[in-house]
Protein backbone atom coordinates (compact mmCIF):
# COMPACT_ATOMS: atom_id res chain seq x y z
CA UNK A 1 0.00 0.00 0.00
CA UNK A 2 0.97 3.66 -0.33
CA UNK A 3 0.45 6.36 2.27
CA UNK A 4 1.39 10.03 1.88
CA UNK A 5 2.26 12.29 4.77
CA UNK A 6 3.04 16.00 4.69
CA UNK A 7 6.40 16.89 6.21
CA UNK A 8 6.41 20.03 8.33
CA UNK A 9 9.48 22.15 8.99
CA UNK A 10 9.76 20.83 12.53
CA UNK A 11 9.90 17.23 11.31
CA UNK A 12 12.94 17.66 9.11
CA UNK A 13 15.40 16.66 11.84
CA UNK A 14 13.79 13.20 12.04
CA UNK A 15 14.16 12.55 8.32
CA UNK A 16 17.66 13.98 8.24
CA UNK A 17 18.50 11.55 11.04
CA UNK A 18 17.63 8.69 8.70
CA UNK A 19 20.76 9.50 6.70
CA UNK A 20 23.17 9.53 9.64
CA UNK A 21 25.86 6.91 9.38
CA UNK A 22 25.62 5.90 13.05
CA UNK A 23 21.88 5.26 12.65
CA UNK A 24 22.50 2.68 9.99
CA UNK A 25 25.44 1.13 11.81
CA UNK A 26 23.46 0.86 15.05
CA UNK A 27 20.11 0.12 13.46
CA UNK A 28 21.26 -2.13 10.66
CA UNK A 29 19.11 -0.47 8.01
CA UNK A 30 20.54 0.18 4.51
CA UNK A 31 21.54 3.71 3.45
CA UNK A 32 19.19 6.02 1.58
CA UNK A 33 19.26 6.23 -2.21
CA UNK A 34 18.61 9.32 -4.37
CA UNK A 35 16.09 9.01 -7.20
CA UNK A 36 14.43 11.25 -9.77
CA UNK A 37 15.46 13.50 -12.65
CA UNK A 38 15.59 16.50 -10.34
CA UNK A 39 18.09 14.73 -8.11
CA UNK A 40 20.24 13.92 -11.13
CA UNK A 41 20.09 17.56 -12.25
CA UNK A 42 21.59 18.57 -8.89
CA UNK A 43 24.27 15.87 -9.04
CA UNK A 44 22.53 13.79 -6.36
CA UNK A 45 23.19 10.19 -7.39
CA UNK A 46 23.59 7.01 -5.39
CA UNK A 47 23.77 7.01 -1.59
CA UNK A 48 22.13 9.87 0.30
CA UNK A 49 24.54 12.18 2.11
CA UNK A 50 23.18 13.71 5.31
CA UNK A 51 24.63 17.17 4.73
CA UNK A 52 23.30 17.35 1.19
CA UNK A 53 19.87 16.17 2.31
CA UNK A 54 19.84 18.84 5.02
CA UNK A 55 20.60 21.61 2.53
CA UNK A 56 17.96 20.50 0.01
CA UNK A 57 15.42 20.13 2.82
CA UNK A 58 15.97 23.79 3.60
CA UNK A 59 15.67 24.91 -0.02
CA UNK A 60 19.36 25.29 -0.88
CA UNK A 61 21.60 23.78 -3.53
CA UNK A 62 23.25 20.62 -2.09
CA UNK A 63 26.86 21.73 -2.68
CA UNK A 64 26.87 25.46 -3.50
CA UNK A 65 25.61 28.61 -1.78
CA UNK A 66 22.74 28.99 -4.26
CA UNK A 67 19.17 29.26 -3.02
CA UNK A 68 16.85 27.03 -5.04
CA UNK A 69 13.55 28.19 -3.52
CA UNK A 70 12.76 31.27 -1.44
CA UNK A 71 11.01 31.36 1.93
CA UNK A 72 7.21 31.48 1.64
CA UNK A 73 5.61 34.50 3.31
CA UNK A 74 8.40 34.54 5.88
CA UNK A 75 7.17 31.25 7.37
CA UNK A 76 9.98 29.02 6.14
CA UNK A 77 10.16 26.30 3.53
CA UNK A 78 7.98 23.17 3.75
CA UNK A 79 10.39 20.25 3.23
CA UNK A 80 8.07 17.98 1.24
CA UNK A 81 6.07 14.76 1.50
CA UNK A 82 6.75 11.25 2.77
CA UNK A 83 5.47 8.62 0.31
CA UNK A 84 5.61 5.30 2.19
CA UNK A 85 5.34 2.08 0.18
CA UNK A 86 4.57 -0.92 2.43
CA UNK A 87 4.91 -4.54 1.33
CA UNK A 88 1.99 -6.95 1.94
CA UNK A 89 2.27 -8.60 5.35
CA UNK A 90 2.88 -12.06 3.90
CA UNK A 91 5.89 -10.70 1.98
CA UNK A 92 7.31 -9.07 5.12
CA UNK A 93 6.82 -12.26 7.13
CA UNK A 94 8.51 -14.40 4.47
CA UNK A 95 11.35 -11.85 4.24
CA UNK A 96 11.84 -12.08 8.02
CA UNK A 97 12.19 -15.88 7.85
CA UNK A 98 14.43 -16.12 4.76
CA UNK A 99 18.19 -16.34 4.43
CA UNK A 100 20.29 -13.26 3.65
CA UNK A 101 20.50 -13.73 -0.13
CA UNK A 102 16.74 -14.20 -0.41
CA UNK A 103 16.09 -11.19 1.82
CA UNK A 104 18.31 -9.07 -0.41
CA UNK A 105 16.50 -10.31 -3.52
CA UNK A 106 13.15 -9.36 -1.97
CA UNK A 107 14.56 -5.94 -1.02
CA UNK A 108 15.79 -5.43 -4.60
CA UNK A 109 12.30 -6.28 -5.88
CA UNK A 110 10.82 -3.79 -3.41
CA UNK A 111 13.11 -0.97 -4.51
CA UNK A 112 12.52 -1.72 -8.21
CA UNK A 113 8.75 -1.52 -7.67
CA UNK A 114 9.00 1.74 -5.72
CA UNK A 115 11.09 3.31 -8.49
CA UNK A 116 8.52 2.36 -11.15
CA UNK A 117 5.77 4.06 -9.13
CA UNK A 118 7.90 7.16 -8.49
CA UNK A 119 8.82 7.41 -12.17
CA UNK A 120 5.14 7.30 -13.12
CA UNK A 121 4.34 10.19 -10.78
CA UNK A 122 7.21 12.21 -12.24
CA UNK A 123 6.13 11.55 -15.83
CA UNK A 124 2.41 12.22 -15.35
CA UNK A 125 1.81 14.72 -12.53
CA UNK A 126 1.91 18.44 -13.30
CA UNK A 127 3.55 19.65 -10.10
CA UNK A 128 5.72 22.54 -11.34
CA UNK A 129 4.17 25.99 -11.00
CA UNK A 130 4.84 29.20 -12.87
CA UNK A 131 3.14 32.41 -13.88
CA UNK A 132 1.15 34.87 -11.76
CA UNK A 133 0.24 33.22 -8.47
CA UNK A 134 1.66 29.92 -9.70
CA UNK A 135 -1.52 29.23 -11.67
CA UNK A 136 0.22 27.61 -14.64
CA UNK A 137 1.20 23.96 -14.14
CA UNK A 138 3.60 21.71 -16.01
CA UNK A 139 5.66 18.56 -15.54
CA UNK A 140 8.73 18.99 -13.37
CA UNK A 141 11.86 17.03 -12.51
CA UNK A 142 11.49 15.57 -9.01
CA UNK A 143 13.87 14.87 -6.15
CA UNK A 144 13.33 11.74 -4.08
CA UNK A 145 15.40 10.38 -1.19
CA UNK A 146 14.39 6.76 -0.58
CA UNK A 147 14.96 4.89 2.68
CA UNK A 148 14.25 1.21 3.25
CA UNK A 149 13.05 0.04 6.68
CA UNK A 150 12.22 -3.45 7.87
CA UNK A 151 10.16 -3.03 11.03
CA UNK A 152 6.92 -1.59 12.34
CA UNK A 153 6.82 0.55 15.48
CA UNK A 154 5.94 -2.62 17.40
CA UNK A 155 9.15 -4.24 16.04
CA UNK A 156 7.21 -6.65 13.85
CA UNK A 157 8.62 -7.38 10.37
CA UNK A 158 7.25 -4.75 8.00
CA UNK A 159 9.29 -4.13 4.88
CA UNK A 160 8.60 -0.60 3.63
CA UNK A 161 10.27 2.27 1.82
CA UNK A 162 10.06 5.96 2.72
CA UNK A 163 10.34 7.97 -0.51
CA UNK A 164 10.84 11.57 0.60
CA UNK A 165 9.57 13.83 -2.18
CA UNK A 166 11.37 17.13 -1.61
CA UNK A 167 9.50 20.36 -2.20
CA UNK A 168 11.80 21.48 -5.02
CA UNK A 169 11.31 20.80 -8.72
CA UNK A 170 13.20 21.80 -11.83
CA UNK A 171 10.84 23.35 -14.37
CA UNK A 172 10.95 22.94 -18.13
CA UNK A 173 13.14 26.04 -18.56
CA UNK A 174 15.74 24.79 -16.06
CA UNK A 175 14.73 27.06 -13.17
CA UNK A 176 13.69 25.70 -9.77
CA UNK A 177 10.55 26.25 -7.73
CA UNK A 178 8.28 24.62 -5.16
CA UNK A 179 5.68 21.95 -5.93
CA UNK A 180 1.93 21.88 -6.14
CA UNK A 181 1.29 18.32 -4.94
CA UNK A 182 -2.41 18.09 -5.83
CA UNK A 183 -1.74 15.79 -8.78
CA UNK A 184 0.41 13.59 -6.54
CA UNK A 185 -2.44 13.15 -4.06
CA UNK A 186 -4.94 12.51 -6.87
CA UNK A 187 -2.64 9.78 -8.20
CA UNK A 188 -2.04 8.15 -4.81
CA UNK A 189 -4.22 5.08 -5.42
CA UNK A 190 -2.87 4.61 -8.95
CA UNK A 191 0.76 4.91 -7.78
CA UNK A 192 0.08 2.41 -5.00
CA UNK A 193 -1.42 -0.02 -7.52
CA UNK A 194 1.59 0.41 -9.82
CA UNK A 195 3.92 -0.39 -6.93
CA UNK A 196 1.98 -3.55 -6.02
CA UNK A 197 1.75 -4.78 -9.61
CA UNK A 198 5.46 -4.31 -10.28
CA UNK A 199 6.39 -5.78 -6.89
CA UNK A 200 4.29 -8.88 -7.59
CA UNK A 201 5.94 -9.26 -11.00
CA UNK A 202 9.46 -8.81 -9.59
CA UNK A 203 8.85 -11.32 -6.80
CA UNK A 204 7.70 -13.96 -9.26
CA UNK A 205 10.27 -13.33 -11.99
CA UNK A 206 13.35 -12.44 -9.93
CA UNK A 207 12.86 -14.35 -6.68
CA UNK A 208 10.61 -17.25 -7.67
CA UNK A 209 7.84 -16.43 -5.20
CA UNK A 210 4.33 -17.21 -6.42
CA UNK A 211 1.76 -14.55 -5.57
CA UNK A 212 -2.03 -14.55 -5.59
CA UNK A 213 -4.42 -11.63 -5.83
CA UNK A 214 -6.29 -10.61 -2.71
CA UNK A 215 -8.87 -8.04 -3.83
CA UNK A 216 -6.85 -5.06 -5.04
CA UNK A 217 -3.81 -6.35 -3.14
CA UNK A 218 -1.77 -9.58 -3.32
CA UNK A 219 -0.32 -12.13 -0.93
CA UNK A 220 2.42 -14.76 -1.12
CA UNK A 221 1.15 -18.26 -1.75
CA UNK A 222 2.18 -20.60 1.07
CA UNK A 223 2.53 -18.12 3.95
CA UNK A 224 -0.35 -18.85 6.37
CA UNK A 225 -2.56 -16.01 7.52
CA UNK A 226 -2.25 -17.22 11.11
CA UNK A 227 1.50 -16.54 11.08
CA UNK A 228 0.91 -13.10 9.53
CA UNK A 229 -1.59 -12.32 12.30
CA UNK A 230 0.93 -13.35 14.96
CA UNK A 231 3.41 -10.88 13.44
CA UNK A 232 0.87 -8.03 13.41
CA UNK A 233 0.96 -6.54 16.90
CA UNK A 234 0.82 -2.99 15.53
CA UNK A 235 -2.35 -3.71 13.56
CA UNK A 236 -3.85 -5.43 16.60
CA UNK A 237 -3.27 -2.26 18.68
CA UNK A 238 -5.18 -0.15 16.15
CA UNK A 239 -8.06 -2.64 15.83
CA UNK A 240 -8.40 -2.80 19.63
CA UNK A 241 -8.86 0.98 19.81
CA UNK A 242 -11.42 0.90 16.96
CA UNK A 243 -13.43 -1.83 18.70
CA UNK A 244 -13.33 -0.06 22.07
CA UNK A 245 -14.53 3.22 20.54
CA UNK A 246 -17.00 1.64 18.13
CA UNK A 247 -15.33 3.32 15.15
CA UNK A 248 -15.28 1.89 11.64
CA UNK A 249 -14.40 4.70 9.20
CA UNK A 250 -11.04 5.16 7.41
CA UNK A 251 -10.66 8.52 9.17
CA UNK A 252 -11.12 6.83 12.53
CA UNK A 253 -8.55 4.18 11.63
CA UNK A 254 -6.04 6.91 10.72
CA UNK A 255 -6.71 8.68 14.03
CA UNK A 256 -6.31 5.40 15.95
CA UNK A 257 -3.00 4.79 14.17
CA UNK A 258 -1.69 8.19 15.27
CA UNK A 259 -3.02 7.92 18.83
CA UNK A 260 -1.37 4.52 19.40
CA UNK A 261 1.93 5.46 17.76
CA UNK A 262 4.97 4.90 19.95
CA UNK A 263 8.54 6.07 19.47
CA UNK A 264 10.28 3.67 17.12
CA UNK A 265 13.40 2.24 18.75
CA UNK A 266 16.57 1.58 16.78
CA UNK A 267 17.12 -2.15 17.26
CA UNK A 268 19.84 -3.70 15.06
CA UNK A 269 18.31 -5.62 12.16
CA UNK A 270 20.42 -8.74 12.82
CA UNK A 271 19.14 -8.85 16.39
CA UNK A 272 15.56 -8.57 15.19
CA UNK A 273 16.06 -11.28 12.58
CA UNK A 274 17.21 -13.72 15.28
CA UNK A 275 14.11 -12.93 17.34
CA UNK A 276 11.84 -13.26 14.29
CA UNK A 277 13.30 -16.66 13.38
CA UNK A 278 12.80 -17.85 16.95
CA UNK A 279 9.26 -16.45 16.94
CA UNK A 280 8.49 -18.23 13.67
CA UNK A 281 9.75 -21.56 15.01
CA UNK A 282 7.65 -21.06 18.12
CA UNK A 283 4.55 -20.77 15.93
CA UNK A 284 5.22 -23.83 13.84
CA UNK A 285 7.14 -22.29 10.93
CA UNK A 286 10.32 -24.01 9.77
CA UNK A 287 13.12 -23.13 7.38
CA UNK A 288 11.98 -26.04 5.21
CA UNK A 289 8.64 -24.30 4.75
CA UNK A 290 10.43 -21.09 3.79
CA UNK A 291 12.35 -22.88 1.05
CA UNK A 292 9.13 -24.52 -0.15
CA UNK A 293 7.73 -21.03 -0.87
CA UNK A 294 10.87 -19.61 -2.49
CA UNK A 295 12.32 -20.60 -5.84
CA UNK A 296 9.20 -22.13 -7.34
CA UNK A 297 8.93 -22.24 -11.14
CA UNK A 298 6.76 -19.37 -12.29
CA UNK A 299 3.52 -20.53 -13.95
CA UNK A 300 3.64 -20.10 -17.72
CA UNK A 301 1.32 -17.36 -18.88
CA UNK A 302 0.65 -15.79 -22.25
CA UNK A 303 1.02 -12.00 -21.68
CA UNK A 304 -1.49 -11.18 -24.43
CA UNK A 305 -4.08 -13.51 -22.96
CA UNK A 306 -3.51 -12.16 -19.45
CA UNK A 307 -3.81 -8.54 -20.61
CA UNK A 308 -7.03 -9.35 -22.47
CA UNK A 309 -8.49 -11.05 -19.41
CA UNK A 310 -7.51 -8.16 -17.17
CA UNK A 311 -9.06 -5.68 -19.61
CA UNK A 312 -12.32 -7.63 -19.70
CA UNK A 313 -12.45 -7.57 -15.92
CA UNK A 314 -11.80 -3.82 -15.81
CA UNK A 315 -14.40 -2.92 -18.44
CA UNK A 316 -16.99 -4.81 -16.42
CA UNK A 317 -16.21 -2.92 -13.21
CA UNK A 318 -15.20 0.59 -14.20
CA UNK A 319 -18.81 1.84 -14.51
CA UNK A 320 -20.18 0.05 -11.44
CA UNK A 321 -20.17 3.20 -9.29
CA UNK A 322 -20.42 5.90 -11.95
CA UNK A 323 -21.46 6.08 -15.57
CA UNK A 324 -18.24 7.88 -16.55
CA UNK A 325 -14.61 7.48 -15.55
CA UNK A 326 -11.29 9.26 -15.90
CA UNK A 327 -8.09 7.96 -17.47
CA UNK A 328 -6.56 7.79 -13.99
CA UNK A 329 -9.41 5.58 -12.74
CA UNK A 330 -9.19 3.26 -15.75
CA UNK A 331 -5.42 2.88 -15.42
CA UNK A 332 -5.72 2.19 -11.70
CA UNK A 333 -8.23 -0.61 -12.20
CA UNK A 334 -6.13 -2.13 -14.97
CA UNK A 335 -3.00 -2.14 -12.81
CA UNK A 336 -4.96 -3.52 -9.85
CA UNK A 337 -5.90 -6.50 -12.04
CA UNK A 338 -2.24 -7.26 -12.89
CA UNK A 339 -0.80 -9.05 -9.79
CA UNK A 340 -0.76 -12.83 -10.13
CA UNK A 341 -1.02 -12.60 -13.92
CA UNK A 342 2.64 -12.06 -14.71
CA UNK A 343 1.95 -8.55 -16.05
CA UNK A 344 4.41 -5.70 -15.48
CA UNK A 345 2.95 -2.45 -14.23
CA UNK A 346 4.08 -0.41 -17.24
CA UNK A 347 2.72 -3.02 -19.66
CA UNK A 348 -0.67 -2.81 -17.94
CA UNK A 349 -0.60 1.00 -18.19
CA UNK A 350 0.40 0.98 -21.88
CA UNK A 351 -2.33 -1.54 -22.73
CA UNK A 352 -4.96 0.46 -20.85
CA UNK A 353 -3.95 3.73 -22.53
CA UNK A 354 -4.12 2.08 -25.95
CA UNK A 355 -7.60 0.76 -25.22
CA UNK A 356 -8.81 4.19 -24.12
CA UNK A 357 -7.86 5.62 -27.49
CA UNK A 358 -8.46 2.68 -29.85
CA UNK A 359 -11.22 0.47 -28.45
CA UNK A 360 -14.65 0.88 -30.10
CA UNK A 361 -16.20 -0.11 -26.74
CA UNK A 362 -14.86 2.99 -24.96
CA UNK A 363 -16.29 6.42 -25.78
CA UNK A 364 -14.38 9.67 -25.19
CA UNK A 365 -16.67 12.32 -23.67
CA UNK A 366 -14.34 15.31 -23.49
CA UNK A 367 -12.23 17.02 -20.87
CA UNK A 368 -13.43 18.10 -17.47
CA UNK A 369 -11.51 21.31 -16.82
CA UNK A 370 -9.84 21.95 -13.51
CA UNK A 371 -10.93 24.95 -11.47
CA UNK A 372 -7.24 25.75 -10.94
CA UNK A 373 -6.16 28.11 -13.69
CA UNK A 374 -3.74 26.46 -16.06
CA UNK A 375 -3.78 23.03 -14.46
CA UNK A 376 -4.96 20.54 -17.05
CA UNK A 377 -8.35 18.91 -16.71
CA UNK A 378 -9.13 15.20 -16.80
CA UNK A 379 -10.43 13.38 -19.84
CA UNK A 380 -13.70 11.56 -19.18
CA UNK A 381 -14.84 8.33 -20.80
CA UNK A 382 -17.73 5.88 -20.73
CA UNK A 383 -18.42 2.48 -22.28
CA UNK A 384 -20.64 1.93 -25.29
CA UNK A 385 -22.89 -0.29 -23.16
CA UNK A 386 -23.28 2.42 -20.52
CA UNK A 387 -24.02 5.02 -23.19
CA UNK A 388 -26.81 2.81 -24.54
CA UNK A 389 -28.19 2.32 -21.02
CA UNK A 390 -28.19 6.06 -20.38
CA UNK A 391 -29.87 6.65 -23.75
CA UNK A 392 -32.58 4.06 -23.01
CA UNK A 393 -33.32 5.73 -19.67
CA UNK A 394 -33.48 9.16 -21.32
CA UNK A 395 -35.78 7.82 -24.05
CA UNK A 396 -38.03 6.29 -21.40
CA UNK A 397 -38.28 9.62 -19.60
CA UNK A 398 -39.13 11.45 -22.82
CA UNK A 399 -41.70 8.84 -23.79
CA UNK A 400 -43.33 8.99 -20.37
CA UNK A 401 -44.16 12.67 -20.89
CA UNK A 402 -46.57 11.95 -23.74
CA UNK A 403 -47.44 8.27 -23.47
CA UNK A 404 -50.54 7.12 -21.57
CA UNK A 405 -49.78 5.99 -18.05
CA UNK A 406 -49.40 2.29 -17.51
CA UNK A 407 -48.34 0.43 -14.41
CA UNK A 408 -45.30 -1.82 -14.12
CA UNK A 409 -45.61 -4.76 -11.76
CA UNK A 410 -42.91 -4.95 -9.09
CA UNK A 411 -41.93 -8.46 -10.18
CA UNK A 412 -41.38 -7.24 -13.76
CA UNK A 413 -39.40 -4.22 -12.61
CA UNK A 414 -37.23 -6.33 -10.30
CA UNK A 415 -36.54 -8.76 -13.13
CA UNK A 416 -35.46 -5.96 -15.47
CA UNK A 417 -33.11 -4.51 -12.89
CA UNK A 418 -31.64 -7.92 -12.05
CA UNK A 419 -30.96 -8.62 -15.73
CA UNK A 420 -28.85 -5.49 -16.10
CA UNK A 421 -25.84 -6.19 -13.89
CA UNK A 422 -24.15 -2.96 -14.93
CA UNK A 423 -26.92 -0.70 -13.60
CA UNK A 424 -25.57 1.70 -10.98
CA UNK A 425 -27.56 2.57 -7.86
CA UNK A 426 -28.49 5.95 -9.35
CA UNK A 427 -29.75 4.34 -12.56
CA UNK A 428 -31.83 1.82 -10.60
CA UNK A 429 -33.38 4.64 -8.56
CA UNK A 430 -34.15 6.57 -11.77
CA UNK A 431 -35.86 3.56 -13.34
CA UNK A 432 -37.97 2.96 -10.24
CA UNK A 433 -38.88 6.66 -10.19
CA UNK A 434 -40.07 6.47 -13.81
CA UNK A 435 -42.12 3.35 -13.06
CA UNK A 436 -43.71 4.91 -9.99
CA UNK A 437 -44.64 8.12 -11.81
CA UNK A 438 -46.31 6.11 -14.57
CA UNK A 439 -47.89 3.54 -12.28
Amino acid sequence: MLSIGVMAQGQSSYYIGLARQDYYMDGGEPPGIWHGQGAEALGLVGQVDGQQLTRVFEGFHPVSDATLVELQNGKGHRPGWDLTFSAPKSVSVLWSQADQSTREAIQDAQLAAVKVALDYLESSCEVARRGKGGQQHELGKLIYATFEHGTSRAQDPQLHTHALLLNITQRQDGTFGTLDAQDIFKSKMLAGAIYRAEFAYQLEQSVGIEVKRDGIYFQVSGVPKTLCDEFSKRRAEIETVLQEKGWDSPEAAAFAALSTRSVKGHVPREELLEKWHEFGRGHGWSQAQTYDVIGKPVPERDPKVQLAQALGEVQGKVTEQSSTFSEREFLRRMVEAAPGRGIRANDAISHAQKQLHDSPEIIYLGEQRSSLGGQRGESRFTTREMLEIEKSIFDAVEKSRTAPSCGVRESVLTGIIASRKSFSEEQTDALRHIAEENG
